[in-house]
């Protein structure tokens, strides 16, 4: 993620959904009133657009025992839910900052 963004990032609103029904996952995004929305299968390679943050790539997703959710692109982010709190953290190879973000049930 380019600094101009990250800086975006770390001072915006946004508002996640996600869910799962049966093996189909889905999640929707909204960043400064731009709404991203992926559904996809756990193992199947998939297209995740993310203009906001300059993301175009396939990327695969894996289900890790029901709480935590693991895509994995040039970055890879982890969706963790606890409770009514899901943590999601990125992570790039070769770069030794992660971010990380918490996120209540509303």
């Amino acid at each position: 993620m380019p600094a101009e963004k990250a800086k975006e990032m770390a001072t915006c609103e946004s508002e996640v959904e996600c869910g799962r029904e049966g093996d189909t996952y889905f999640i929707a995004a909204t960043v400064k009133g731009e709404t991203t929305k992926a559904n996809f299968k756990s193992g199947v390679p998939f297209k995740l657009n993310v203009p906001f943050l300059g993301i175009n790539e396939t990327v695969t997703a894996t289900d890790e025992g029901g709480k935590k959710l693991v895509i994995k692109g040039t970055v890879t982010e982890t969706r963790e839910v606890t409770g009514d709190t899901m943590l999601i953290t990125l992570e790039k190879p070769g770069v030794a900052v992660a971010g990380k973000r918490y996120l209540k049930r509303m």
